[in-house]
């Protein structure tokens, strides 16, 4: 309990709400596709900044926890109806 399992293939995750906050450091971001990607580096997307609108590593580069970020276009973020 408490640990993350281990992850032998890619699986994917999206957030694509207009209302999302990253948190202390980031606040608002685009719409994004994340692909849990073990063992890439950003080497592999071709060492593109973080918080760039082009595909990147943002969290475990070369661990079995490795995300890719891909952003999304503005326009297709979902907002919430209040």
């Amino acid at each position: 309990m408490g640990q993350l399992p281990r992850r032998d293939g890619v699986s994917f995750g999206y957030m694509w709400s207009a209302d999302q906050n990253l948190g202390t450091g980031i606040g608002h971001w685009h719409p994004h596709m994340m692909i849990f990607a073990p063992y890439y580096d950003n080497s592999m997307l071709g060492n593109n900044e973080f918080g760039s609108l082009f595909p990147q590593l943002s969290d475990g580069s070369g661990t079995p926890f490795a995300v890719v970020v891909i952003t999304v276009d503005n326009g297709l973020a979902v907002k919430m109806r209040p």
